[in-house]
């Protein structure tokens, strides 16, 4: 039985929208597909970021842990430094814990230290060995407390050990006790005194300080040949101050 035209354009109605539910799907399938794709990107990038994430963190991790361990262990270190120093500033000291029975013992390390500019050790030792009766030792620790090397300067305490060593015939402390009367008391006649019994032991200054007090008239008569007399003493034992003025006086 053959169909109508109205039935004809039903079957092609019927077939477009069968096409068109068919299209659409397909549309809706590859859509979904598409967005599962794009998910399981999306999750592959997230993943890949939070693996990036934990390797960065995990490796400030072990750089904050070296840091800390490296701070650690310069603390540690300064400590130890530390500790080592204060043990060095609180041992002793052999030398001066040491005790001697000899006093030339004790002169020997004055000189020592004395030479090594370790004016307070110097001093140290000097009086020890002064206090024992050694005559050397009396007049380097008269002088280190007269100028005030290593030890607080007491000129009044200096004197007295001059005193004692120039009785036991110490040129060296006669020369400083005439020194002494000379530039500071100003006492001239107990400089003459003092410098003058130096000058019988040839000390080079002694001459020197006889020439000054002879040119320039102190408590003596002035004597320009008294003066380079000294002078010239003083000069061939080889101190230099009295050559200058040698000349001086030759040049005029």
């Amino acid at each position: 039985m053959a169909a109508t035209q109205g039935e004809k354009r039903s079957i092609i109605i019927i077939k477009n929208i069968h096409k068109k539910a068919a299209e659409k799907q397909k549309y809706a399938t590859k859509s979904s597909k598409e967005s599962v794709t794009k998910q399981k990107h999306a999750t592959k990038n997230s993943k890949e970021s939070a693996d990036k994430k934990s390797v960065y963190t995990s490796i400030r991790d072990k750089k904050i842990n070296d840091k800390s361990i490296k701070d650690v262990f310069f603390v540690f270190l300064a400590s130890i430094i530390v500790l080592i120093s204060i043990i060095l500033m609180i041992k002793p000291d052999d030398q001066k814990t040491r005790v001697y029975s000899n006093p030339q013992n004790y002169y020997n390390l004055a000189i020592t230290h004395y030479n090594r500019m370790e004016y307070d050790k110097a001093f140290y030792f000097a009086e020890q060995a002064a206090v024992m009766g050694h005559l050397d030792a009396n007049v380097l620790a008269g002088d280190m407390l007269y100028w005030g090397k290593g030890v607080k300067k007491d000129i009044p305490h200096a004197l007295n050990m001059f005193l004692f060593a120039a009785t036991q015939n110490s040129a060296f402390a006669m020369l400083m006790l005439g020194y002494h009367n000379l530039y500071i008391e100003k006492d001239y006649s107990e400089a003459f005194f003092w410098l003058k019994k130096s000058d019988e032991y040839n000390t080079p200054q002694a001459s020197f300080y006889l020439g000054i007090i002879y040119i320039d008239g102190l408590q003596v008569k002035k004597s320009k040949k008294n003066a380079i007399s000294y002078f010239k003493k003083s000069c061939k034992l080889g101190y230099e101050p009295a050559c200058i003025e040698l000349k001086k006086l030759h040049a005029n």
